[in-house]
């Protein structure tokens, strides 16, 4: 009983301290992690409660809200990194039909923090029914195949699509279209197309969702009685210039359609078709040409034009030519000579065998240039001169020589013996 009166007696005396004590630590965390206005992250997400399934939100949601937060810094800190840190939402619980007038919400799953303002408060947002129909599938096949070719009925490997989004676009849809492109096919052609939903007037609907969004469409391609596709074969004769070498020949098309009233006259052809001979005699330049084909007289092909373009290319042999050739000095003063070694330098060569088999004396030059060199050693680079352009130089050894400049020497005169009388 003592203790509780002494306690009694002393009661206020305990909560003044801890008061106290209160008021200490907190102005201690205050201190350490004080108090600043934050703005949330560049990007609160914004989650839509309380929707009616069977109703769908017509408007744009906004990518952002911004919140600005009074917290301790090292709060903010999480803020600006803690993903989920804050968040926004809108409920549309009890929502009909129509356009409504809904506040956002922030929430922050962190404490302590207070939400001092945010930005937008409300959003303006349209509900509308939901619309389900059931479609089936037209293929709508465009352009035509080469000619010679025709195309059967196309298969698809669904024959219906579910068609839904806002019940005022569903009511909108005429027809679901798996459309293919087919112009200039040679062969059958299976590959998966996206489906897409068309109004009454053809003009394509957005906004609606279709499942599936896409099908396998298998459209066969068959060649017409009395035509046949044939590879081109290109026949030359004679030989083309001495040093020169054929590097491709190709046509245009390199594969032809034939016709022939005829089925079994292209049935029975081999397989290829070949041109008529061109004639490569002595020839150093690129060819093109139209070259008709050799065909029995009852086919043609296919088109207007009755040839193929032909293109031969035609180059130089390359070879190469190794060389002694002597050095000779240029632009040396007068009254000097010079000493050059080595005197001659070992000299590599390439291009067209034709010109390198023609080269004279002369048509290659060394030279080193000794322009204002004075008298003594000197280290000086080569200069080569080759007179046909299509000839380059691949090496020179060595790729300079040693110069010694000296004073030219006085000829010696010889003298001329008197006459006897």
């Amino acid at each position: 009983m003592n203790v509780f009166r002494w306690i009694g007696k002393n009661l206020w005396s305990f909560l003044l301290a801890f008061a106290l004590a209160l008021s200490v630590w907190v102005s201690a965390v205050i201190a350490d992690d004080p108090n600043q206005e934050c703005v949330s992250p560049s990007v609160i997400p914004l989650n839509v409660t309380g929707k009616d399934p069977s109703l769908i939100l017509m408007s744009s949601l906004p990518d952002t809200i911004s919140v600005k937060f009074l917290a301790p810094s090292s709060i903010c800190n999480r803020l600006s990194i803690e993903e989920g840190a804050a968040s926004a939402e809108i409920d549309l619980t009890d929502l009909s039909i129509g356009d409504h007038q809904v506040d956002v919400h922030p929430n922050v799953s962190v404490k302590p923090v207070r939400i001092l303002e945010y930005s937008p408060q409300s959003l303006l947002i349209s509900l509308e029914q939901r619309g389900v129909e059931t479609f089936d599938i037209i293929s709508v096949i465009e352009g035509d195949p080469a000619l010679g070719f025709e195309a059967s009925e196309p298969i698809l490997d669904e024959l219906q699509a579910e068609v839904s989004g806002p019940q005022s676009q569903v009511s909108d849809v005429f027809e679901v279209r798996a459309m293919l492109n087919i112009s200039g096919a040679r062969e059958s052609i299976t590959t998966s197309v996206p489906l897409q939903a068309f109004d009454q007037n053809g003009r394509p609907i957005t906004g609606v969702i279709l499942n599936p969004d896409s099908v396998q469409i298998t459209q066969s391609i068959q060649q017409k009685g009395g035509y046949r596709d044939v590879a081109v074969t290109l026949v030359t004769e004679g030989q083309v210039a001495y040093g020169y070498r054929m590097t491709s020949i190709v046509s245009s098309p390199p594969v032809v359609t034939l016709f022939s009233a005829d089925p079994q006259i292209v049935n029975d052809l081999p397989g290829f078709v070949e041109t008529m001979p061109l004639d490569l005699t002595d020839a150093t330049d690129d060819i093109v040409i139209r070259m008709p084909l050799n065909l029995p007289e009852e086919v043609t092909i296919v088109g207007v034009e009755q040839s193929v373009l032909v293109q031969v290319s035609i180059a130089a042999i390359e070879s190469s030519l190794t060389l002694m050739i002597p050095v000779e000095a240029i632009g040396i003063t007068p009254g000097l000579d010079a000493l050059i070694s080595p005197e001659t330098v070992t000299v590599i060569l390439s291009g067209p065998l034709s010109l390198l088999d023609e080269l004279q004396v002369g048509d290659v030059r060394i030279f080193v240039d000794l322009t204002d060199l004075e008298i003594g050693m000197h280290q000086a680079d080569l200069i080569i001169e080759i007179l046909p352009d299509q000839i380059h130089e691949d090496l020179i050894s060595p790729r300079e020589v040693q110069v010694e400049v000296i004073i030219a020497p006085t000829p010696s005169v010889t003298p001329i013996p008197a006459s006897t009388p």
